[in-house]
């Protein structure tokens, strides 16, 4: 029994750990200077949705830094199609032989996605620059990035 403990403890905790409101994967940043950020996202959905998450959380650390708007200087966007959601179908066999004795086998199954396996994942990096005053050409307001974008990803 005591050693079962640790490992549901384990698993309370990783259940706990998805960052920033991701269903799976999550959101990271680093600074690179004082006005300048790598913002990552990593996870289920589609490139959009990637672009939309980083680009809140790029917000969300603007105005934190107290300034007023931020520019997408570099963008990386990365994402496949998911696992597929088809059922499958699988034969095999065998023939072995011990001693005197030999035997044959044959086997048959099918396979289906359970939950949301077959979702694509996406993932996406942008290099922000951060500002306050005039707005810099193509430079996206923080507080409108947040009221617009935001609330369609769903609660934080």
């Amino acid at each position: 029994m005591k050693p079962v403990l640790p490992l549901l403890l384990a698993l309370a905790l990783g259940a706990c750990a998805t960052p920033y409101g991701a269903p799976v994967g999550g959101v990271a940043e680093t600074r690179i200077t004082e006005d300048r950020y790598r913002v990552s996202f990593e996870g289920r959905g589609g490139p959009d949705y990637a672009f939309d998450q980083a680009l809140v959380r790029a917000a969300h650390l603007t105005l934190r830094d107290g300034r007023q708007w931020f520019v997408v200087e570099d963008r990386f966007t990365e994402a496949d199609r998911g696992y597929g959601g088809g059922p499958t179908i699988s034969l095999g066999g065998s023939n072995f032989s011990f001693g005197r004795r030999s035997a044959s086998s044959f086997g048959a199954g099918i396979g289906f996605q359970l939950g949301d396996f077959a979702r694509p994942r996406a993932a996406t990096s942008l290099q922000i620059r951060t500002g306050s005053g005039q707005r810099a050409e193509g430079a996206y307001d923080a507080q409108e990035v947040i009221a617009t974008v935001g609330p369609r990803l769903g609660p934080a």
